[in-house]
């Protein structure tokens, strides 16, 4: 047999066998233990006290529920019953034996967040069923004294036992702290409860309105956060205790089934937007100020589901930020008291105390802690501590503001004297710094008088630049205007020499039959004509000239071709264009410029379109290409033959780019050179040679299109120039890198 198999018959026998052992306790109803009453004993009955039974219908009635008496069962744990949240009743059975003297037996649950409660048991006197609804049986009629509790007398014979069914629903979790006993026992332990609650509000009210009164007066922002804090902590405290059902909004279903979660809802944003303000999180840790936003935000979020109706979701989500919040907040303590963050110290104390009093009131419900009076109130007492001890905290911030006000006024009358003496001493050497200083600026005066020359001279220069590039625009529209009469004339040459080679043809063809029919003196004669006009010569020379006016149309063609490409006017968007295409017609215009011994070499790779601006990356070509020419010219090399321009072009490794190389073997550049070409009107040319702004314009170009260009030279044997380009540039006016 397999494993699986044994191990799926073994559960399979466990489970039956406790079906079967809890069916029987079932039908037998468990046996509860019976409570008996004397005298002196007001008890708080645990599990072994009730049974109990789920009512999943939530409509079943008592006589119901007497019918399925087999079905309660026994809660068994020795605590008090706690059954979580759910939306279902639960009646809960017990069994009360009256031995004391008293006629009444007193039944009262001490959990105000129960929604609804009933009473239930049988009165032997009229075989009947007697109901009690919670409110109607109060100890003498004290309905205000007693609005957060759940009071029921029965009547009972001394020595008579009576079995008592409880029906309960709750919109909060379910918890049943249930005690029973004579009147002066029940009414002890509610004076009790009243006691600590009436100090704890004695206690808030007074820190309450002392702080309202300090932030009137120094309307320091911590003191409003802490006020607004204390109140709704109190608020939900209030709730929680189930006095705004009664003195809130009595009667208001809404409010009745929300009001729990909505003040737990308030109390845990005031709680962190306080402890954000008291701690500076902001400036201390954003951090952790970014978590406490989220946490607000969160608990803003809770308001949804309340509007939607969705009281037990709300509740556990409270529930769980309330939890998860208060750790939070404590690891923030911590770690700002370990920053040395004085305020800190004393706010993790009270935070602290607050975390270890809940944590006793959570556990106590589990059963880990007993029940009793100490526990059911350790978090009034923590919260009253806890806001005592915020309390002193603030004003210890306080006396520590004033503190450090008062030492900033001390160091600052302190400076004050220090700079009288310092003037004092300073008037000595006024006059020969003055004196000093007025030097300083007629040598300033003499050196601004320099740069607004060189500035005149710039602007002299930016304004032939300017016409430059208007120019550019006139040799674009001549251009385009001399294009079409040259393509007439490029087109009509070729007719024109089939024309001539047919007229030729037909006078071969006259001369062979007129040889035959004319005289011979009239072939004379027209042999004469023939000699005289040379007419082989003739007819070489038209056909020379249509030659040569066929190459200079076609060249002209070629030049026009290239201002056309050059002075492409198309600033305002990306256009896909080739990159040879451009360094060709760079080439055609430049093609004057460039010395019969300076031989210029072309590697072209496979390139796509890229796309850019044409006009500005034929402007870059002109330059950079202006300049190789130059640095050549430049050399005076005793062997001319060997002078280069080297022109490269390739796709980078990654797909992406492609490479522009312009390398010349001309004079090459000095280091210091080298670092100073970028800069706008620097130029090592003759005094109306250059303008210093043609590579300034080069690396704006490059920028424009988010490339990256290198510089590489060695003085006397000639520099390079690499330009890497996108093909498809993603973002425009990326830096470029310069590297020697």
């Amino acid at each position: 047999m397999k494993l699986n198999q044994k191990i799926f018959i073994c559960g399979a026998f466990i489970a039956l066998t406790t079906f079967i052992i809890h069916h029987a306790y079932a039908q037998n109803g468990f046996n509860v233990d019976t409570v008996y009453i004397d005298d002196n004993s007001s008890q708080l009955l645990t599990g072994n006290h009730f049974l109990y039974f789920v009512d999943s219908t939530s409509s079943l009635d008592i006589q119901e529920i007497n019918h399925l008496d087999h079905r309660f069962i026994l809660y068994s744990k020795d605590q008090v019953p706690n059954f979580g949240l759910t939306d279902h009743f639960i009646w809960l059975k017990t069994i009360i034996k009256n031995t004391s003297k008293d006629f009444h037996v007193f039944i009262r649950v001490a959990y105000p967040l129960l929604s609804e409660i009933e009473l239930y048991y049988y009165d032997s006197s009229t075989k009947k069923w007697v109901k009690q609804i919670s409110g109607e049986k109060y100890i003498s009629n004290k309905q205000d004294f007693l609005s957060n509790q759940y009071t029921f007398q029965i009547p009972f014979y001394q020595g008579e036992s009576k079995t008592v069914y409880i029906r309960t629903h709750s919109f909060q979790q379910m918890l049943y702290p249930v005690y029973v006993g004579t009147f002066n026992k029940v009414m002890s332990s509610i004076y009790q409860e009243k006691l600590v609650f009436y100090i704890y509000v004695g206690i808030i009210l007074a820190i309450f309105f002392y702080n309202l009164f300090v932030f009137i007066s120094t309307a320091d922002s911590n003191y409003f956060y802490y006020i607004i804090y204390v109140l709704f902590v109190f608020f939900a405290q209030f709730s929680l205790l189930g006095y705004s059902a009664h003195y809130l909004w009595p009667g208001n279903a809404f409010f009745i089934k929300q009001g729990v979660n909505i003040s737990g809802i308030l109390s845990g944003i005031s709680v962190a937007l306080f402890v954000k303000n008291f701690l500076r999180t902001k400036s201390n840790s954003p951090f952790f100020d970014r978590f406490l936003w989220a946490y607000i935000i969160l608990y803003l979020a809770c308001f949804i589901p309340i509007i939607l109706g969705q009281s037990s979701f709300t509740y556990q989500m409270v529930d769980i930020l309330s939890s998860t919040g208060s750790l939070l907040i404590w690891i923030i303590g911590i770690n700002f008291t370990f920053k040395k963050i004085k305020e800190a110290k004393y706010f993790l104390i009270a935070w602290t105390i607050f975390i270890f009093s809940v944590i006793i009131f959570v556990l106590k419900d589990f059963g880990l802690f007993p029940y009793d009076f100490y526990t059911k109130n350790v978090m009034l007492l923590g919260s009253a501590i806890e806001t005592i001890l915020i309390s002193l905290a603030l004003a210890d911030k306080i006396n520590t503001y004033k503190l450090e006000k008062e030492q900033a006024q001390a160091a600052a009358l302190l400076k004050s004297e220090e700079l009288r003496t310092v003037l004092s001493h300073q008037n000595i050497t006024l006059e020969r710094m003055v004196q000093k200083r007025t030097e300083d600026l007629e040598r300033a005066n003499i050196e601004l008088k320099q740069a607004l020359k060189n500035l005149q001279e710039a602007e002299v220069q930016l304004v032939q630049a300017e016409k430059m590039a208007t120019l550019g625009q006139l040799t674009a529209g001549i251009a385009h205007e001399i294009n079409n009469p040259i393509n007439f004339v490029k087109s009509n040459i070729r007719p024109l020499q089939m024309d001539l080679q047919d007229m030729l043809m037909l006078i071969h063809a006259y001369e062979k039959k007129l040889h035959a029919l004319l005289p011979a003196e009239t072939l004379e004669e027209v042999e004469a004509i023939k000699r005289k006009i040379n007419y082989p010569a003739l007819v070489d020379e038209i056909r020379t000239l249509l030659k040569g006016i066929e190459e200079g149309a076609e060249r002209t063609a070629e030049i026009i071709r290239g201002l056309r490409i050059f002075s492409r006017l198309d600033e305002s968007e990306l256009k896909k264009a080739d990159l040879h295409e451009c360094i060709d017609s760079t080439l055609v215009l430049l093609r004057t410029s460039i010395p019969d011994y300076v031989q210029v070499e072309k590697h072209y790779g496979q390139l796509p379109l890229i796309e850019c601006y044409p006009g500005k990356l034929n402007q870059m070509l002109m330059n950079l290409l202006t300049n190789a020419i130059h640095a050549v010219k430049s050399k005076n090399p005793k062997d001319p033959e060997g002078e280069k321009i080297i022109i490269t072009t390739a796709v980078e490794p990654d797909g992406q780019h492609i490479r522009i190389s312009i390398a010349d073997t001309g004079i090459g550049m000095t280091p210091e050179v080298k670092q100073k070409i970028f800069e706008p009107f620097f130029t090592t040319k003759e005094v109306g040679e250059g303008t210093g702004l043609g590579l300034p314009i080069v690396y704006s170009i490059v920028e424009k299109h988010a490339g990256h260009i290198f510089v590489e030279t060695t003085f006397g044997k000639g520099s390079e120039f690499i330009i890497i380009l996108p093909i498809t540039p993603k973002t425009v006016a990326s830096t470029p890198l310069i590297r020697g």
